[in-house]
């Protein structure tokens, strides 16, 4: 059940004139467990192609020389999304937004969880402070 269905779709798509129209050579690899060795069962289906065929739809994605990908340019882009936005703010006759506040972790966690972080988990009267602030580590303890 598990590789019939797959192959029968698979089967039905490549012999499709409107795809490729051709018998196709399937090979079939059943995973059922992945590296750190938990259940992971799915089927890969594996088809030669000619090379050209293999090589087209990512060929698809590169750009000629001299030309850089649309996402770069206009109006959102990164680089100078805060000017465009306020020319095109100011074309349209609109008021600038509000400024947004940034919330600290506190206030947020009071707000969302009605929980004040800060306050002692044990008496539940003091407070908490910051008192050191250790290094991140990079790797087990005892690494060098």
């Amino acid at each position: 059940m598990v590789i019939r269905q797959p192959k029968q779709a698979c089967w039905d798509h490549h012999t499709d004139p409107k795809w490729l129209g051709a018998e196709p050579a399937i090979t079939a690899i059943l995973h059922t467990w992945d590296q750190r060795l938990r259940a992971h069962r799915h089927v890969h289906w594996v088809m030669p192609l000619p090379a050209e065929d293999f090589i087209h739809p990512f060929l698809l994605h590169v750009l000629p020389k001299g030309f850089q990908r649309i996402r770069h340019y206009g109006l959102l882009a990164n680089r100078h999304k805060a000017v465009c936005l306020a020319q095109a703010r100011a074309v349209l006759n609109l008021p600038p937004p509000e400024p947004v506040l940034k919330e600290t972790v506190e206030d947020f966690a009071r707000r969302v969880l009605g929980v004040d972080i800060l306050r002692c988990p044990v008496c539940h009267e003091g407070r908490m402070r910051l008192v050191e602030t250790l290094p991140r580590s990079t790797g087990p303890p005892g690494h060098v």
